[in-house]
């Protein structure tokens, strides 16, 4: 099994106007009305498991229903958006390829898979009021690609051969 999580607070930003926004510490939030807090999280898959299948709680994460890594291209990969590990019905949006993507009846969200699979990453964002002028908008990203990751122990065995090639040199060079 392989996967990376990621994590990047992205800081607080006061709405100036329509398109003008300022870059802000914590501690200048109350002199603003209208501050955002974005917090952004990532999921990559490299191999599949019973394990990975579960959510990972975040505080906002997009759960695939099924192997992503095994959907035939023309099918569709069903996903759910999950908030620490309950689903999100509500204000919650999902894009892929930048276009929106419908929510389906049941709350799930069908991602359209191409030729060349999984292409690009799936993109979710949920906004939630913290106080009268806080607002936290978290934002969220799934991607899936067939790639072998080397075991640990090839990678050592791999970096003791190196050495043993960079040594065999500095002895020719010596000579």
């Amino acid at each position: 099994m392989a996967a990376i999580q990621g994590f990047f607070d992205n800081g607080y930003f006061a709405r100036l106007s329509n398109d003008q926004y300022l870059r802000i510490t914590e501690q200048e939030i109350p002199k603003y009305n209208n501050v955002g807090h974005y917090l952004k999280y990532t999921k990559a898959f490299y191999d599949w498991s019973d394990t990975l299948a579960k959510p990972f709680n975040l505080p906002l994460e997009i759960l695939p229903l099924q192997n992503p890594l095994a959907v035939t291209p023309g099918g569709n990969l069903l996903v759910r958006v999950l908030s620490e590990g309950k689903p999100i019905n509500d204000n919650v949006t999902v894009e892929y390829f930048g276009q929106v993507v419908a929510k389906n009846l049941d709350g799930t969200f069908s991602i359209p898979i191409t030729q060349n699979g999984l292409e690009q990453p799936i993109e979710a964002s949920y906004s939630l009021p913290s106080n009268r002028n806080l607002t936290i908008s978290y934002e969220t990203s799934l991607t899936a690609q067939n790639i072998s990751v080397p075991e640990p122990s090839a990678l050592l065995g791999l970096g003791f051969v190196g050495l043993l090639v960079l040594y065999k040199k500095k002895l020719l060079l010596n000579k």
